[in-house]
């Protein structure tokens, strides 16, 4: 049910390590965290059905289609997003250091935050809570100011 390491980041130092899935930092164990989601559908539900109302409402100023593509873009590029703390020496996590990993869904490689494809969907991260699109970029511009990047 959790994918855990959700991703094995090399940072500037060129360590591997291991990033965590955010929510669980709230959580004591794994189990309690999928209790509390089995435990809080009722509420998830009510906030999902409200966003996409919500969503929706914003498309139907320019038409049906329109509302309906914005609607499934959405859930797209909520599918895509993994966010992250990472793993820290003795175990836990650290809070400060937030990292989000879309998956390229529409490249042949399995690369992570790929340009292309986050700015194609940058924008609904930016609208449901911009400071996504900072958790989105600090991998990239931490890997730019590493002595692995190679690019002038």
């Amino acid at each position: 049910l959790i994918h855990d390491p959700v991703v094995q980041y090399m940072n500037p130092s060129s360590l591997v390590e291991k990033c965590h899935p955010y929510f669980i930092s709230a959580y004591t164990d794994q189990l309690t965290a999928v209790r509390a989601v089995v435990d809080n559908y009722t509420n998830a539900l009510s906030a999902a059905i409200e966003l996409d109302a919500k969503i929706t409402s914003a498309g139907l100023a320019y038409s049906q289609s329109y509302a309906d593509l914005l609607t499934l873009a959405t859930r797209q590029a909520l599918v895509a997003l993994d966010v992250t703390l990472v793993q820290i020496a003795d175990g836990g996590c650290d809070s400060t250091d937030i990292k989000a990993f879309m998956k390229n869904l529409g490249g042949v490689d399995a690369t992570s935050n790929a340009v292309d494809a986050m700015y194609t969907a940058i924008l609904i991260y930016l609208y449901l809570n911009s400071e996504l699109g900072g958790y989105l970029l600090a991998p990239l511009l931490e890997y730019q100011q590493s002595g692995q990047y190679q690019l002038p």
